[in-house]
């Protein structure tokens, strides 16, 4: 985890994290409360919402930011494969694919400036692995991976946007059987103006169907009522 229990510190960027469950397109209502059911054997309190674009999102206010535990134990008693998504202050943001409990793609964006940040020297103090070494350490992957990535992953929203970013574009298509390579390529400008970390991990989970609108949500945004469909989310009991 990036912060130690009781630390706590108020930034002004997105900090979030939710879980992405695929589905089928057309997901009906007896299933989504099948899997309203399987999501409160793990996490009471969590919101569910309908399905989205072939996916359901789950906010658990019991997560821990890059912990993908709780994911990992949805892909199993679901037996479905989930995506982890978080992302800590707008300035570091990352996504796993997970299927019967094992991570099977990874996704991470780092800002470049990000050593330089007193906001982030805190954070070090905290107890925080906060360089692309550290954090490659951390995510288990080797540091060329993070940095490069085995495929033109990095810069692939813009020639000058300042981030390390890192991930294998044909593992996340072969897990989720969707997307192409040509998609991560574009030279699309509305991507190449994406300045934030969060808005480069929505901008990515868009790419396979993952609203950013879910994907950049949080549990205490939708208890507060300040996701715009939060009336539809279930309350898991």
């Amino acid at each position: 985890m990036f912060v130690r229990p009781g630390f706590t510190i108020c930034f002004m960027g997105t900090t979030c994290n939710s879980i992405h469950v695929l589905v089928e397109v057309g997901f009906g209502a007896d299933e989504l409360n099948d899997l309203v059911r399987a999501v409160g054997s793990v996490s009471s309190g969590a919101f569910v919402s309908p399905e989205l674009n072939g996916w359901v999102s789950v906010y658990s206010d019991n997560m821990a930011i890059a912990d993908s535990t709780l994911a990992a134990e949805l892909s199993v008693r679901l037996k479905r494969t989930v995506v982890d998504a978080w992302c800590f202050d707008s300035d570091i943001a990352g996504a796993t694919v997970l299927a019967d409990g094992a991570a099977v793609a990874m996704f991470s964006v780092q800002s470049e400036g990000m050593e330089g940040n007193s906001e982030y020297q805190q954070l070090v103090a905290a107890g925080m692995d906060g360089t692309p070494e550290e954090f490659a350490e951390m995510m288990g992957i080797p540091l060329e991976e993070l940095v490069e990535g085995a495929e033109p992953l990095p810069r692939m929203f813009g020639e000058h946007s300042h981030f390390f970013i890192g991930g294998v574009p044909s593992d996340w298509i072969a897990a989720l059987n969707r997307g192409s390579v040509e998609d991560f390529l574009s030279d699309d400008e509305t991507r190449s103006s994406e300045v934030f970390a969060d808005m480069i991990l929505g901008g990515f989970l868009e790419l396979f169907g993952i609203s950013a609108d879910r994907s950049l949500a949080a549990h205490r945004w939708i208890e507060d009522g300040e996701v715009e469909d939060h009336a539809s989310f279930i309350k898991v009991p």
